[in-house]
């Protein structure tokens, strides 16, 4: 869940009527467009439509004309030229781009995708060692290159001149042994879009180099831009879209054969195929271990090439996700109550491949950045990956202890590193004197409107579509709903994972999807959410497409109610549920302590204690509405409130006695007149419960009396009806109350209870 939602401001009405009156759109849509500051019919076909759009001049990027010159000079005079790349999903597609394009343009040309496990990121000497054969003359890095020291050391002594192609953050002092850098944020560059994926900077290049815009690689470029989570610029979005639209014809091989082994319909990709589709898919290559193949795979011409190595891709992707369940539980398990600035987690035993994973989840689930190292037990090197929570700049907060690494980059919200096993603890305690403010760790979730499911159809739908490719920059519309009630919940997918439920509200319904929160579904079984935050999408099942909200966060109300009375608990697991036991009754409290072995810190009595605690259980019933609206006014901290109150935990607690059981008990003692007393009580045939109610108001109208531990009949005294005692009123009123609150529906019990809880003030 995220720490903060902040809701935009409304649009100005009459610019929102104007617009939705040109575009002659539905007034939400004309409202999300207004609020991204589109006014005009103009301003919509330019910066969504991206009508008559052209991308940037490449030759604006600083020293593209000089590696231009020497590129074709290499390819002019036969040289070798070898392209270095990078094992992820947008190393991977740049590697495939520049390859195809130094092909075309008859380069003597090769590539060499780095193993993670052997190689690891970036330039370094042992590498360049192993695999730059003598006769190469140009050295060509994308995706990597610009934290390059020693190897490029290692490049000018062999006589090798280098080309750093990247996007990556720059250091402080470049490698003064390149021969040229490809970077649209270098210094003294005019690249207009300074946010350019790695493949993005290779497609300029090759554009440079083929004098022209090259559409049928946009493909490639759409794959990379999406899967690094790049900002999309107007001119990212251009490369994506158009990327797109390539992808759904179908024109690349091997991209056809990951489609269908994916079992992806090209003609449904949006931007969300290639996050959580393709993206993991090629990803999983570099991290199971060579991923050289996959630019075969993306770049054969070759049938049978591609069938083979789509289904390899498919088979580490299937062995990823299983090794990745079982590191991040351990990992979790490793850090579990760390209050560190800095989560950090090392094992010889976690795959280098898995560790950004991992990374990702501690930060996610732990709430803030996390590092986590493979330890190679061998060599003493623990190669690190870190990623970012909520505004937390990584690469800055690591930058500074630079000089205990071995190698080190990344941006701002991921990292890599390596660092020797004997430096770590030093590392580990520097890091965490870092001051992270707590807005910064706050991550934050955009509402662009709050909306009512009357607001939402099919023609919205496609309107909203008009604004993809989504992605930083361009985010997708977010929606809170309120005022509904939830129906028909299930956990769906491996081990209950995600979640399906149907939300009501009016006339209005809709079905719904929560992915990875099938671990929250008693909230919303129990009706305890208050607030949806949403993204509208499609369920396409058995070729019925319908609308459906996809679930990205939500809030409760408070305190969160579970009503369990119709369930069957018995005492020995409310015990181990350590949960403050709440009694009404201290005779059902010592008699559950007593059947139960409740420990006594444990046992609390509802008019007795202000507990101290966020959550409570409601084991007995109260004998008054005054007792239970005591209760909550006296704890208003509690946040989680399981109520029991029901028969199943055998305290004894019994309905109100008829007048029937009155009229026989008396009887039955005016036979007998004199009665054995035994625990104060005499035995009339009816549970405990009634029989002391019983006594209890005969003893008031003066009925019987006690002598020497008998029950004696009083035949003397005067007539009563039962309503003449007080005692009897009393309990009446008590389990007039109970069995009222019993017939409760959980809907009625919950108000009832959160109007006890804020009659002190707003929670």
């Amino acid at each position: 869940m995220k720490d903060k939602w902040i809701i935009r401001p409304p649009a100005d009405g009459a610019a929102v009527k104007k617009l939705q009156e040109d575009l002659k759109s539905t007034p939400l849509y004309a409202e999300l467009l207004v609020q991204r500051g589109i006014t005009s019919l103009t301003e919509y076909e330019a910066e969504i439509e991206l009508k008559d759009f052209a991308p940037a001049d490449p030759f604006l990027i600083k020293d593209m004309q000089l590696c231009c010159q020497r590129i074709n000079q290499a390819v002019e005079n036969g040289e070798k030229i070898l392209i270095y790349g990078d094992y992820d999903a947008d190393g991977l597609t740049s590697t495939a781009l520049m390859y195809e394009t130094l092909m075309n343009i008859g380069a003597d040309v090769s590539y060499y995708v780095p193993d993670r496990l052997v190689d690891g990121y970036g330039p370094n000497v042992e590498s360049y060692e192993r695999v730059i054969e003598p006769d190469v003359s140009l050295l060509l890095t994308v995706d990597n290159g610009v934290t390059g020291t020693d190897a490029f050391d290692w490049t000018k002594e062999h006589g090798i001149e280098v080309i750093v192609c990247d996007h990556h953050e720059l250091p402080e002092n470049l490698s003064p042994n390149i021969f040229g850098l490809i970077h649209p944020a270098a210094p003294s560059s005019q690249y207009p879009n300074r946010k350019l994926a790695g493949v993005g900077v290779a497609y300029r290049l090759a554009c440079a180099l083929l004098d022209g815009e090259q559409e049928e690689l946009l493909d490639l470029v759409a794959i990379g831009t999406i899967s690094d989570v790049v900002e999309l610029t107007p001119e990212n979005r251009y490369f994506v879209k158009m990327g797109l639209d390539i992808l759904k014809n179908r024109e690349r091989m091997g991209l056809d054969e990951i489609l269908k082994q994916a079992k992806i319909e090209s003609s449904t990709i949006t931007d969300e195929t290639i996050g959580y589709q393709i993206a993991p898919r090629l990803n999983s290559a570099g991290r199971m271990g060579e991923a050289g193949f996959v630019v075969d795979l993306l770049t054969t011409f070759e049938e049978d090439v591609a069938v083979d190595a789509a289904k390899k891709l498919e088979s580490l992707n299937e062995e990823r996700k299983k090794l990745t369940q079982e590191m991040v539980q351990e990992a979790l398990e490793q850090v579990k109550g760390s209050d560190d600035q800095v989560v950090i987690a090392v094992s010889s035993r976690w795959s280098e491949g898995i560790i950004g994973i991992i990374a990702a989840k501690l930060a996610e689930q732990m709430h803030r950045p996390a590092i986590v190292f493979h330890l190679d037990e061998n060599s003493g090197i623990a190669k690190g990956s870190a990623r970012t929570k909520g505004e937390v700049n990584i690469f800055e907060m690591i930058a500074p202890h630079r000089d205990l690494l071995l190698s080190f980059g990344g941006h701002r919200g991921a990292a890599g590193l390596s660092i020797e096993a004997n430096n770590l603890p030093e590392f580990q305690q520097k890091i965490q004197q870092v001051n992270l403010p707590v807005e910064e760790l706050e991550s934050k979730l955009m509402i662009d409107h709050v909306a009512n499911l009357s607001d939402l159809s099919m023609d919205f739908f496609q309107e909203l579509e008009h604004l993809r490719p989504f992605g930083p920059g361009n985010d997708q519309p977010t929606f809170l709903l309120e005022n509904f009630t939830i129906q028909n919940v299930h956990q769906i997918g491996a081990n209950g994972a995600h979640i399906r439920m149907a939300v009501k509200q009016g006339k209005n319904q809709l079905n719904a999807i929560g992915f990875q929160i099938g671990q929250s579904s008693s909230y919303f079984v129990n009706n305890n959410v208050e607030q949806l935050a949403f993204r509208l999408s499609l369920n396409n099942w058995n070729s019925l497409v319908q609308l459906q909200l996809r679930l990205l966060d939500f809030k409760v109300s408070k305190p969160v109610i579970f009503d369990e009375r119709m369930r069957k608990i018995k005492g020995n697991d409310l015990v181990k549920r350590s949960w403050p036991l709440v009694f009404f009754s201290k005779q059902h409290a010592i008699n559950f302590q007593k059947n139960y072995s409740a420990p006594e810190d444990q046992i609390y009595l509802a008019n007795k204690h202000n507990l101290t605690v966020k959550k409570a259980i409601l084991v007995d019933q109260p004998s008054t509405e005054a007792q239970l609206a005591d209760f909550f006014k006296a704890n208003q901290q509690l946040e989680k409130v399981d109520v029991i109150m029901s028969d199943p935990i055998n305290l004894g607690i019994g309905g109100f006695p008829q007048t029937t059981e009155f009229k026989k008990s008396y009887k039955w003692i005016y036979q007998q007149e004199k009665l054995p007393l035994k625990n104060g009580v005499v035995d009339l045939g009816l549970n405990l419960e009634k029989t002391k109610v019983i006594l209890n108001v005969f003893f008031d109208l003066k009925f019987v009396t006690i002598e020497k531990g008998f029950l004696l009949i009083n035949k003397d005294a005067e007539f009563h009806s039962l309503e003449d005692s007080s005692v009897y009123q009393l309990y009446q009123q008590k389990y007039e109350f109970q069995r009222e609150f019993m017939l409760y529906s959980s809907d009625e019990i919950k108000a009832k209870i959160k109007a006890y809880y804020t009659e002190n003030g707003e929670i």
